[in-house]
């Protein structure tokens, strides 16, 4: 599932290590600045949820599920640039490793984990 976010032919989804992100504190955020969070924000991929399926096996922290697979963490842990940064080379390897990424939440839908593949 993906959607389409104002670019014609285009389709994006985002991707967060844990649903914190897009789930609480965006929520948090839109509610303390009085803004209405657009609808597309609440669709996402939790890349550690999906890592623990793909792999079978939990790491500890993105910097780990980096390590376990052979990968440094470039930068400083918690920054955001370079925390998004190291998400991607994450994914990259981990499609190249066979993983199907799927839309893992839905707040619009239900709360509930969307079956991964």
């Amino acid at each position: 599932m993906s959607f389409n976010i104002s670019v014609p032919g285009k389709h994006v989804t985002f991707a967060t290590w844990s649903d914190w992100d897009l789930q609480i504190c965006l929520h948090r955020e839109c509610l303390r600045k009085q803004l209405k969070k657009p609808e597309f924000f609440n669709y996402w991929i939790d890349i550690r949820y999906m890592y623990k399926k793909f792999y079978h096996r939990s790491p500890k922290g993105l910097a780990g599920a980096l390590q376990d697979l052979g990968i440094s963490f470039v930068g400083q842990e918690h920054s955001g640039i370079c925390d998004t940064r190291n998400t991607a080379v994450l994914i990259s390897r981990m499609i190249s490793d066979g993983c199907v990424m799927t839309i893992t939440k839905s707040l619009a839908v239900n709360t509930n984990k969307v079956h991964a593949h």
